[in-house]
This record gives structure tokens, C-alpha cells and sequence, in this order.
């Protein structure tokens, strides 16, 4: 399977709220501004690749998990 690097706007084409839940997500947690960067960056990257692989956020599985650290390796490397 070829991984593909797709855009931040690809992803909130296909999830409008994305932004919103991310933002009411981030401040419900009692932490600092650099680590909710992170987390923002980080939870974008999952949600990027979910609607990459087609999966239905009901059905993700442990294996998807692991799927998901060797795509972002290999992302962060292009």
C-alpha cells in the first residue's frame, strides 16, 4: 500500500467539526499551551490518516494503532 500525504484542508473538507471538537477536546485538559499543540498535531495526523484508510472510527482495532506509528514515521521522513 502506497502512503500518501494528504493536507490539513483535505481532512476538514471531509470533517467540518474537526477544529471544534479538537479545540473543545484540548481545553477540557488541564495542560500547557506547548503540549496542546501537540496534542492538536498529533490528533490531526490520526484523524488524517482514519479517513485515508476508509475506517469507520467505530471499527478501529489495536492494529490500526500500530499501522498508524509506522505511517507517521514514514510520513515525517518525505
Amino acid at each position: 500500500m502506497e502512503l500518501q500525504r494528504i493536507e490539513t484542508t483535505e481532512v476538514m473538507a471531509m470533517a467540518p467539526r474537526l477544529d471544534e471538537l479538537l479545540n473543545q477536546f484540548i481545553a477540557d485538559q488541564d495542560i500547557k499551551s506547548n503540549s496542546a499543540d501537540l496534542y492538536r498535531r498529533t490528533l490531526k495526523q490520526y484523524f488524517k490518516w482514519v479517513v485515508l484508510q476508509g475506517l469507520p472510527m467505530g471499527e478501529i482495532q489495536h492494529l490500526h494503532i500500530i499501522k498508524i506509528q509506522s505511517w507517521s514515521i514514514e510520513w515525517r521522513q518525505k
